[in-house]
């Protein structure tokens, strides 16, 4: 069984074990990854906030006008992970994390969803974040959040920089490693990589940087780590990419869901949140595939 498999397997296992109804194959009956109700997915109701946020996003997590559907309608989504791990700090108090994660931040900080970052005001096209930390006016230093969990291992043949971002090279000037890579993703590279989503990753460094300037934002990519080979190239992939970023002067923080987790041992944290999160996504060490 391929490790992504095996992950939204253990999804699954845990909804059923609390008795969480979830969507059947029509034709066999089969249990399938959606819960029925969106509530269930995550460890407290969605606030309304939340909900409009991604109903009003790009990434199809909910579907406009009624929300019955979307990608954060699976157990194994990793905007249902990110929610459920950022609902400690929903509100406000994101700074506290901010620091754990080892920014000198005293703004008081938010969480904001799905957010479309546009690369201009005429192209339709923007890479989305799955959370951006921000302060109530919008300003000063800007935090992106990728979030990754099952679909880090789908194996799935990882898409060229388009036209539209290969062609900015004005946004990667100054940032000689990085444009290797952004060369490298055309589709024919030997050299691209392979395992991580290095496509989405220069479009969103891009874009930040064009938003909010070249030294004005962080960028926060957050993967779920599993003693499996697969995990290692990932990580091996990732962590290449985030030396190169940092050796060009670029804030970018490639961490796992488990080190993050142990970083934020030392927070207030709502009480049942540390509980949750450990029975459903085992944050606290790194488990075997099997």
């Amino acid at each position: 069984m391929k490790l992504r498999r095996k992950l939204e397997q253990r999804q699954l296992e845990w909804a059923q074990a609390r008795g969480i109804e979830t969507r059947r194959d029509e034709k066999t009956g089969e249990a399938l990854l959606q819960v029925v109700n969106l509530d269930d997915n995550f460890r407290v109701p969605l606030p309304d906030e939340a909900r409009t946020q991604l109903m009003r996003g790009s990434g199809g997590e909910l579907n406009p006008p009624d929300c019955a559907t979307g990608h954060v309608y699976s157990l194994a989504s990793s905007m249902a992970l990110c929610l459920n791990f950022m609902e400690a700090w929903r509100g406000s108090g994101a700074e506290s994390l901010a620091q754990a994660l080892g920014f000198d931040e005293e703004r008081r900080l938010r969480a904001w969803y799905d957010v479309r970052v546009p690369l201009s005001p005429k192209r339709t096209e923007a890479p989305s974040m799955d959370t951006m930390l921000v302060d109530d006016k919008g300003e000063g230093f800007m935090y992106g959040i990728e979030s990754k969990f099952c679909e880090a291992y789908d194996l799935k043949p990882r898409p060229s920089l388009t036209r539209a971002y290969a062609d900015r090279k004005d946004l990667l000037d100054g940032w000689p490693r990085l444009m290797r890579i952004a060369r490298s993703l055309d589709g024919h590279s030997e050299s691209a990589p392979r395992r991580i989503h290095a496509a989405q990753m220069i479009r969103q460094l891009m874009v930040m940087r064009k938003n909010f300037g070249r030294s004005n934002f962080a960028l926060v990519h957050l993967w779920y780590d599993v003693e499996d080979r697969d995990a290692r190239a990932y990580q091996a992939e990732l962590e290449d990419l985030a030396l190169k970023a940092r050796q060009d002067g670029v804030a970018f923080l490639a961490i796992s869901w488990q080190q993050a987790f142990k970083l934020t041992a030392g927070l207030s944290v709502p009480e049942g949140w540390r509980e949750y999160m450990e029975s459903r996504y085992s944050l606290s060490k790194v488990s075997r595939a099997e």
